[in-house]
């Protein structure tokens, strides 16, 4: 039996072991469920891994069309023009 505690606050940006955070692996693997829900939890997805690659670049490199619509509209709202 595995046990889950509560998604907290700092869990949606922490760093994991790889250098990535969950929304890289979100978009990465095209969970556009799981990316809209670590965005709405208020998510970073201007975040960079250790090589410089934000959630945008995997979900377009995966070919991930939702999840790219949905980090395209986040990072289009998070910057000033």
């Amino acid at each position: 039996l595995t046990c889950f505690r509560p998604l907290q606050a700092d869990d949606v940006d922490r760093t994991l072991d790889t250098g990535r955070k969950p929304l890289h692996y979100a978009a990465d693997f095209g969970q556009g469920d799981v990316v809209a829900y670590l965005i709405s939890k208020g998510a970073n997805v201007n975040a960079t891994d250790k090589h410089g690659i934000t959630p945008l670049i995997s979900a377009c490199y995966e070919g991930h069309l939702p999840c790219v619509k949905m980090l395209l509209e986040k990072v289009r709202t998070t910057r000033s023009v």
